[in-house]
């Protein structure tokens, strides 16, 4: 009876424990006040809406107030089909459906949202409902259906929100009803005066624009952008200006904005684009060139500079940014520009690669007019289908309709032409860029004629210099000298040199020299350069002005073949009629005639030229002996010369046809030396013609012996060898490389070898010839080569002389680009290092390193390179985009608590966020930022909207997760991590509890799911990691980078032996995974196993050793932990009257691993007052000096458990002790037996030299990812050194903790319970020898206790120094109560010492009217 009289009430301290911890459970209020409101309290709590859905209770209240509580725990994907059954059940119940609508929008099921807002507004139309569907139809671009349901709500509101009214009538101009749109703006302006905002701002810009009053438009956009600096806003207003048909005007704009220009990328784009509308293309490509050749252009321009650049003719600036260009983020109308623009310009190669870019099947689905344009360029079979399909569509874009006609034209494809042109407006009626299109079309496509007389008469009479220069571009092209000479005398001086280089092109290219004449010599008087001086040479020999030529030919003729070309056929001309030129040309040809370097072909040309100007005496002796010595065109042309008795030969020989001859004939005529190289072509392409290719291939391989790069010759045997080339065609090649006599001409070789040699055969010419590297192209295929081939470390080891011998930052920064894209990391940090050190400061340089050492967990190295990089960015340096920088700089401070900081860089990211978020991973960059801004619903939408997009996406789906759990949401991160794993979602659409694998190379891997419970392996790890490519290690990286966060959210949901074994089951996979490791560690130290721990760590600092989060984590447990160490620590402590001065020397050593032994021993100096004598009874005021001892071995076991021996000693008696500590499913325990364990917990214990005896057990465990527990029981025994079992006792402790923030500063709440109840009567009582009589004393005054303790806890962690305070209540229902608190400060001041102070106030522990207060510190040398 007596033990129940005892556990009663423990029991009952139990329950009233368990009933105070939820009052740490968050909304709990909440959740009270609506079961109130629906009467429906229960006992348990928040589980009432659970409990009562699965008795069947489905009314409205239980399913919404159920979502609800799903919601709030971050569980609102479950909730969803709940709903969904219960509104197919009840279709009127709107407040479920509106809670559905909601969910749909938050998962990015915009489908299914759409549907409800429109089925609630129809049923239930209020003023939310109605702007839900208002905004919907926005986003649609249903702008009939949202101009309804504004104008429903301007009703409903009688016009008091302007927003509303605005929204209609910025609705009502993009229907183009400005009239009504007009209307809607007065009664805004009359009702609300004084109302702005950005979209107002917008409307009365365009409107202004329309009216044609361009001025007052640019006064609205800078007086907004001026009190509103936002540079999104200044941007779109510059694009509406100068899509307005104001370019020039958004110019001006653009200059109240310089400094944004510099410092905003949407700016930026919107200054270059508007450059480009007023015609400053040269302007613009000027602006943008040093900034490609510095890697600072913007993405977004690529397209722009691509079209620049060809239309400059500086193709190989457009081959620099083509291989960028993703076409996933380039739309059709500029993939059909670059086509246009590459293909009409005889840009093959380039052609080549953006068909290659945009011929993609996906890429070309749903795209009809770029379809069909492929199909024509490709030559498909089915390429009329696909007009027919490109001209059905409804509507053609200005940009599809301009393209489809030019190529049909192009390839004859008259009906489609006609057709496209019939959709135009009259020319009467087209502003100038719709006619300078029109004019291009027909230029293009050859049918100027068509429009000359039309165009003429609009030019005749308007002011736009640009329908000026549309005229001048179809005279130009139609050969209209006397026009085209009329316009320059009248315009020419105001008119760009790129636009006159243009119509000289359109006169020149078609052969009309006399009309291109007087555009070439306007342009070299102005700049006489090489380009220009090319030009005029063309005009006047195309235009027969052969002595104007000579002058400057005579200067030139030495610089190159074409030049001498000329000269010489000028003084051809000149010679027939004019002996002086004859004597010149004949001066020039003899001594190339008698030379040994000029090829008998060449020599064959110039005897024609002597003979062609009445010199055959000349040519004669040359034509007789090269007759006899080569034959062939030779000899047919010494019998010619004497059979015409010496008269001029007029040309060259007829050639026989060949076609009709058989095989053999025609090989035979092949083999033959003295048969001439252009027969053996015409041979050659008889047989390609007939199928012979191999043949064919022969004979081109045979003519190109001796020709250059750029011949017909060699591009004809490129075209047999094909785009699959063989050693010996890259061994042929190359060394045609080899032997060049320019870099032009070898760089010319190797593009060759690049474009038609596949990845094997570039890897084995660069490693024969490692010279190649030096040509940028090759360089980055073989990298890339290298690094998708590569096993292991090859690519790093591979490279690396070559890495230590380069001092070219370009080749450096490929390296690195493309090992930053196939996850070699560190290679990539060490290329940009270098580049560092070679060129300082270089702008992307100095983001790619803070980015990349923000990956590696090298967080001072990012914060260094990052603060370098906006260094540069304040200093006005033109920027590359800083949209990753501004992440990667918040994320740094987020990560060291300094949210406040963090704050602006989150919020730049997500308001740049719409324009820049480009690709995948910078979308996920702007959602995440969204989480830091507080906006997490809008960040989850988008995270679901896009993996919904890119299901497959590891990465993003591991950002998405990081993020939910980041925000403590690990309940949505599970869900969300069930539903999207791909390894999961095509196993189930249930949680999947099992194992799950994919494909490595021949091998499966299996992994354990995040739901799953088991772990299972199929295959060998190192028979999965043998000859995987780049690829494959990549997909196996993101495949660990989730399996982490798998077990991250195991070990915050206190499942650490799941984590474990997740952990190890991987492990053999990835064996030096500093990260891998890392993890493991930690998730070992959570259950306890810290020397394990340590040792993993010591593994993973050796792979990593600037790993910042590694070395934390070590330096955490050594604080906590730290083995081989000696600690002297000293302590005053008072408890009542007496003071105590504790000093303690403890030593701990680890023999072998897993092994530990440590001593400790304390003295404790007492100043006892008031205090009595177990044995006499006596109150005494004495001073007493009493110590104690352990000395102990501890074995970790592989699994974890720790396993302790101890041997005690005070001054009266010796004891000893056992414990075993070991994981579980439920956290960690540890079971304990001690026999004479010295206690010295209050003064009396110390002096009486009490021993304890007992047996008990230890455990901790994470509730939640939120809530931890601790707790500890025993029954104890207490002997004093007069007697034995003085006292027993029951102990019952206990701790939950509830963490309010997890880091910078860690915050949490807790509450403590600390119960020891004492069972049967203390032992050997006494009779008081001061009062005598019936007065009995216990010899050891330890009374009985029952404190609960509620709390507050602040702790925070600043790189080597740690702090933390515990604060709050305590109150003793058997005792007193008052409040409690402590205090410590630790410092490492080096790797091996470290100090504390710390203090504590509260009550004691054996009686609790009395105070407890203690002030100590320690030093600990580690060792």
């Amino acid at each position: 009876m007596r033990f129940l009289k005892f556990i009663i009430p423990v029991l009952v301290l139990v329950i009233i424990g368990v009933v105070a911890s939820f009052l740490l459970v968050p909304d709990e209020e909440t959740v009270v006040v609506m079961q109130e409101r629906d009467q429906m309290v229960r006992s348990s709590g928040v589980m009432d809406y659970q409990a009562e859905y699965e008795s069947g209770n489905r009314t409205e209240t239980v399913v919404v107030g159920l979502a609800d509580q799903y919601i709030g725990e971050g569980r609102g994907m479950e909730a969803i089909p709940m709903l969904e059954a219960h509104v197919q059940a009840n279709p009127n119940d709107f407040a479920a459906r509106r809670k559905l609508a909601e969910l749909y929008y938050a998962a990015g099921r915009d489908a299914d949202f759409a549907r409800e807002v429109e089925f609630l507004a129809a049923q239930d139309p209020n003023e939310t409902n109605l702007k839900n569907l208002a905004d919907l139809y926005y986003r649609a671009q249903r702008y009939e259906e949202q101009e309804e349901i504004l104008r429903r709500l301007v009703t409903m509101t009688n016009g008091e929100n302007p927003d509303y009214m605005a929204e209609l009538a910025a609705t009502l101009y993009q229907l183009e009803k400005k009239d009504e749109a007009n209307q809607v703006l007065a009664d805004l302006q009359t009702r609300h005066p004084d109302y702005n905002s950005y979209i107002l701002t917008k409307i009365l810009v365009s409107n202004n624009l329309d009216r044609g009053e361009p001025e007052e438009a640019l006064r609205l956009a800078t007086e907004w952008t001026t009190a509103q600096p936002n540079d999104a806003e200044v941007a779109d207003l510059i694009n509406l200006i100068h899509y307005g048909g104001e370019p020039r005007v958004a110019l001006q704009l653009v200059s109240t904005h310089k400094d944004m220009v510099n410092s905003s990328v949407p700016v930026y784009v919107a200054y270059i684009n508007a450059l480009i509308g007023a015609d400053e293309q040269d302007r613009a490509y000027a602006t943008m060139k040093p900034a490609r050749q510095a890697n600072k252009l913007p993405v977004e321009l690529y397209g722009a500079y691509i079209e620049l650049a060809l239309a400059n003719k500086e193709p190989q600036e457009a081959d620099a940014v083509i291989d960028q260009l993703d076409p996933q983020y380039v739309d059709e109308a500029v993939a059909l520009n670059l086509l246009a623009l590459s293909y009409f310009n005889d840009y093959e190669d380039i052609t080549d690669k953006l068909v290659a870019k945009f011929g993609d099947p996906i890429y070309r689905e749903n795209k009809a007019v770029l379809d069909a344009v492929i199909a024509m360029i490709e030559e498909e079979d089915t390429v009329d289908s696909k007009i027919d399909v490109a001209l059905a569509m409804e509507q053609l874009r200005k940009t599809q309709r301009l393209r489809l006609a030019q190529f049909c034209a192009e390839f004859d494809k008259e009906a489609c032409f006609d057709t496209i042109v019939a959709r135009f407006d009259p020319v009467k009626e087209m502003n100038p860029q719709e006619l300078n299109d029109f004019v291009n079309l027909h230029i293009t496509a050859e049918k100027q004629e068509r429009i000359v007389d039309d165009v003429k008469e609009i030019a005749a009479v308007t002011d736009s210099e640009r329908v000026r220069f549309a005229w001048a571009k179809l005279a130009a092209s139609t050969g209209n000298t006397t026009a085209v000479t009329a316009w320059l005398e009248r315009y020419g001086r105001g008119t760009k040199n790129g636009q006159l280089a243009e119509l000289f092109y359109l006169a020149n290219d078609r052969g009309h020299g006399a009309t291109a004449m007087p555009i070439a010599e306007t342009l070299y008087e102005r700049a006489p350069n090489a380009t220009y001086r090319e030009f005029l040479i063309s005009a006047y020999m195309k235009s027969g002005q052969y002595a104007k030529a000579l002058p400057i030919l005579r200067q030139t003729k030495d610089q190159t073949t074409k030049d001498e070309d000329n000269y010489l056929a000028a003084l051809t001309q000149l010679g027939r009629t004019n002996a002086q030129y004859r004597d010149e040309l004949a001066e020039e040809v003899i001594p190339l005639l008698e030379s040994s370097e000029v090829s008998a072909d060449r020599k064959l040309e110039l005897a024609y030229m002597l003979i062609n100007t009445r010199q055959q005496d000349k040519a004669r002796p040359y034509v007789k002996k090269y007759a006899a010595e080569v034959g062939g065109e030779w000899k047919k042309t010494w019998n010619q010369m004497n059979n015409v008795g010496g008269k001029a030969v007029a040309s060259k020989p007829a050639e026989p046809a060949i076609g009709d001859l058989p095989l053999e004939t025609r090989m035979k005529m092949a083999q033959d030396p003295n048969t001439s190289m252009k027969k053996k072509r015409d041979i050659a392409y008889t047989l390609i013609d007939d199928g012979f290719r191999g043949e064919a291939t022969a004979i081109f391989y045979e003519l190109a012996q001796n020709q250059p790069p750029q011949s017909q010759d060699i591009k004809d045997l490129m075209f047999l060898w094909g785009n699959d080339l063989n050693q010996e065609q890259i061994g042929w090649l190359a060394q045609r490389a080899a032997q060049s006599q320019s870099y032009a001409e070898a760089k010319a070789w190797t593009d060759i070898i690049l474009t038609q040699g596949n990845d094997q055969a570039i890897m084995q010419y660069v490693t024969a010839n490692p010279n190649a590297l030096s040509y940028p192209g090759l360089r980055e295929k073989y990298l890339t080569a290298m690094a998708k081939y590569s096993t292991g470390d090859e690519f790093t080891r591979g490279m690396q002389s070559w890495l230590n011998a380069t001092n070219d930052p370009d080749a450096l920064k490929d390296y690195a680009d493309i090992a930053t894209a196939y996850g070699y990391r560190d290679a990539a940090v060490n290329a940009l290092r270098k580049i560092d050190t070679i060129v300082p400061q270089r702008e992307p340089v100095l983001k790619d390193l803070g980015v990349l050492t923000y990956n590696q967990a090298d967080y001072s190295e990012s914060q260094k390179y990052l603060s370098e990089y906006f260094s540069q960015k304040q200093q006005g340096a033109m920027q590359t985009s800083p949209f990753e920088a501004l992440f990667y700089q918040g994320q740094l401070l987020w990560r060291e608590g300094n949210k406040q900081a963090a704050a602006p860089y989150f919020n730049a990211v997500a308001a740049r966020g719409a324009t820049e978020a480009t690709s995948v991973e910078k979308q996920s960059m702007y959602y995440t930022a969204l989480f830091h801004t507080g906006h997490i619903d809008q960040g989850k939408r988008g995270f679901y909207q896009l993996i919904n997009a890119y299901p497959d996406n590891k990465s993003l789906l591991a950002d998405f997760i990081s993020a939910l759990m980041e925000f403590k949401l690990h309940s949505e991160a599970l869900a969300v991590a069930n539903q999207y794993d791909p390894n999961l979602r095509q196993r189930a659409q249930q949680p999947v509890m099992g194992p799950t694998s994919y494909r490595v190379g021949n091998t499966e891997v299996v992994f354990r799911p995040v739901a799953a419970t088991l772990v299972v392996t199929q295959t060998a790890p190192q028979q999965a990691m043998q000859g995987m490519t780049a690829e494959e290690r990549m997909r196996l990286q993101q495949e660990l980078r989730l399996q982490l966060l798998y077990a991250r959210m195991e070990l915050e949901t206190g499942r650490e032996q799941d984590a474990i074994d997740r952990l190890n089951a991987i492990k053999p996979y990835f064996p030096d995974d500093a990260q891998l490791i890392g993890f493991t560690a930690n998730a070992e130290n959570a259950t306890g196993n810290w020397p394990r721990a340590l040792q993993m760590l010591e593994a993973a600092q050796s792979i990593t050793p600037n790993n910042e989060d590694i070395a934390a984590l070590k330096r955490n447990i050594q604080r906590l932990h730290t083995t081989n160490h000696v600690r002297l620590d000293h302590e005053w402590r008072r408890m009542g009257d007496s003071d105590e001065q504790i000093t303690t020397v403890e030593g701990v050593i680890t023999p072998v691993p897993d092994t530990e032994m440590g001593i400790v021993v304390q003295n404790d100096e007492i100043d006892a007052s008031n205090i009595r004598r177990g044995n006499t009874g006596e109150i005494v005021n004495q001073d007493f000096g009493r110590q104690r001892g352990e000395l102990y071995l501890a074995h970790y076991l592989g699994n974890g458990d720790r396993l302790q021996a101890s041997i005690f000693a005070n001054n009266d008696a010796g004891g000893a002790g056992v414990y075993y500590g070991f994981g579980n499913q439920l956290g960690r325990t540890v079971v304990l037996g001690e026999y004479q364990a010295p206690y010295w917990d209050f003064v009396e214990a110390v002096v009486e030299d009490t021993t304890r005896d007992r047996v008990g057990a230890k455990h901790v465990a994470r509730l939640t990812d939120r809530l931890s527990f601790s707790g500890e029981t025993s029954l104890n025994n207490y002997n004093t050194s007069t007697e034995d079992s003085a006292a027993s006792s029951y102990l019952l402790r206990g701790n939950l903790v509830y963490e309010l923030q997890a880091q910078h500063p860690y915050l949490g709440v807790g509450y403590g319970f600390d119960g020891e109840y004492f069972m049967g009567k203390k032992k050997e009582f006494r009779i008081d020898p001061v009062t005598g009589g019936d007065d009995y004393y216990a010899i050891l005054p330890h009374n009985a206790r029952e404190i609960h303790f509620v709390s507050g806890i602040i702790a925070e962690q600043w790189d080597t120094t740690h702090a933390e305070f515990v604060g709050g209540y305590a109150y003793d229902r058997l005792g007193d109560h008052g409040p409690q608190a402590q205090a410590t400060l630790t410092q490492e001041f080096t790797e091996h010492l470290e100090g504390q102070l710390r203090a504590r106030y509260g009550l004691t522990t054996n009686d609790s009217d009395q105070d407890y207060t203690l002030v100590g510190g320690h030093v600990k040398v580690k060792f």
